[in-house]
């Protein structure tokens, strides 16, 4: 999840100037696939008018400077099955201890909740294939994906991966999209690249904007303003041809000639909205999503969690589900991963699998507290829930309520600095209990002593 980004808004913040740059760019002296060298690449970059650059090699960080030029801290991550992620920070040490991990949800673990920008990148090169849609599905805590990667139009696979990008957003997963030359020699330059809108071209100024997503992804087009009042989103661009918004699952909601739309959030349902300015030949820019359903404090609720292990339904009274702390004595669980809805986004529904059937459903994960602290847990669930937490019931509401609405209940919860168990009983109710959402907030009295979001982190759930 992109931790800092106000999703109902990313581009809240108009004061500034945009400001050209590329995050993924490779150097022969330490990255073996590159053929330029380091001095080269800048040179070539600074010559074509950018601001800001990262140099991210292979596995490897040397600190870089330049006189005309903004440097990022970088390195692209890649282990012996790919998993190539770009890892940025102002922070040297955490991209140095970022090369020492070698496994990517480990990584993407320890970064979760850092001053950093993660990236999964060129998600449709094919040699070796790189995320399915079944491996993003299964992927947290990162800040976008490579929706360009200009490199990948002469290699295996498709450039383009907006459609990976949409398939997460109809998930319900906020990240934000990236445009990359992913440069390993200088006639390769300037191909895709990203424009931030930030108040100066100092580094924490510049990183700042490109962790509260208010950028766009370019490859030859350019937004000159992108707005909201109230529910309407403007989007202007002088050189588009004409320009298209695009909602769930990647379907075309709207679509204008010439450079400049209007388009009200309110039509869409509450789902998320993107646009796209297509101009001359194959020249895009890409906007971030808008979530029209988010709050102006949403940064302050984790996405929905859906990382759960469920259990077979066990038959037992109704009125017992409070008294349900774990399998019932003499029985063994039979744990598999819990499944979850598309749409509505988040929901964890285990109607398919039980369909009319009666009884209590277990589900379990872990979550690692990065401090102690107190943070608020959102459910909504149309079947009865008891909730434990490392095996103390902290609520219980039995009554079912249709239908599942996200963040209809809550319980505060008091959570020490490490690993803590979540066991959450839910009543099927002869098919009328479908399932829930499951969220955690921090406070509006706790967030004075937080600074910035922080939650619990889902660890593996213990399915023995």
């Amino acid at each position: 999840m992109h931790a800092d980004v106000n999703w109902e808004n990313p581009y809240l913040i108009r004061q500034g100037t945009w400001l050209r740059g590329s995050l993924h760019v490779h150097t022969k002296e330490r990255s073996g696939c590159a053929a330029s060298a380091r001095s080269d690449m800048l040179s070539m970059y600074a010559d074509a008018g950018y601001d800001f650059i990262a140099i991210s090699d292979h596995m490897s960080y040397r600190k870089t400077s330049h006189r005309h030029l903004t440097v990022i801290p970088g390195v692209e991550w890649n282990s012996s099955r790919g998993e190539h992620t770009g890892v940025y920070s102002l922070n040297e040490k955490l991209i140095e201890s970022a090369i020492a991990i070698s496994d990517q949800q480990l990584l993407l673990h320890r970064l979760a909740g850092e001053d950093a920008l993660v990236v999964l990148n060129h998600p449709n090169w094919q040699e070796p294939p790189h995320y399915s849609r079944e491996q993003l599905a299964e992927k947290r805590f990162f800040s976008g994906i490579e929706i360009y990667n200009a490199v990948i139009e002469v290699l295996e696979g498709q450039a383009l991966s907006t459609d990976k990008w949409d398939f997460l957003l109809s998930r319900g997963q906020r990240v934000a999209g990236f445009a990359s030359d992913d440069a390993h020699h200088t006639d390769q330059t300037a191909k895709g690249w990203l424009m931030v809108r930030a108040k100066s071209r100092d580094a924490r100024d510049i990183f700042r904007s490109l962790r509260e997503g208010n950028f766009h992804a370019s490859t030859g087009v350019s937004f000159s303003e992108i707005w909201r009042d109230d529910s309407v989103v403007t989007v202007a661009s002088p050189d588009a041809e004409e320009i298209h918004a695009t909602g769930h699952n990647g379907r075309r909601l709207a679509r204008v000639e010439g450079g400049f739309m209007e388009f009200d959030l309110s039509r869409n349902a509450g789902e998320y909205v993107r646009f796209t300015a297509y101009g001359r030949g194959a020249r895009m820019a890409w906007t971030q999503p808008f979530f029209p359903g988010e709050s102006p404090s949403g940064r302050w609720r984790s996405g929905f969690v859906t990382d759960w292990k469920m259990s077979g339904l066990m038959t037992s009274p109704q009125g017992d589900i409070a008294n349900t702390p774990f399998v019932p004595p003499g029985r063994r669980a039979s744990w598999k991963t819990a499944p979850v809805s598309d749409s509505p986004a988040g929901f964890v529904n285990v109607h398919p699998v039980f369909e009319d059937g009666d009884g209590i459903v277990c589900f379990s994960s872990a979550f690692k507290a990065p401090r102690t602290a107190t943070w608020r847990v959102l459910l909504g669930h149309d079947g009865g829930m008891a909730m434990f937490v490392d095996g103390k019931r902290v609520l219980a509401e039995p009554i079912r309520r249709n239908p599942a609405v996200p963040a209809r209940s809550s319980v505060d919860i008091r959570l020490s600095a490490g690993n803590h168990d979540i066991l959450l009983a839910f009543d099927t109710d002869h098919g009328m209990g479908w399932g829930f959402f499951f969220q955690f907030e921090v406070p509006p009295e706790q967030r004075p002593h937080f600074g910035k979001p922080a939650f619990p982190r889902i660890l593996p759930a213990k399915t023995a």
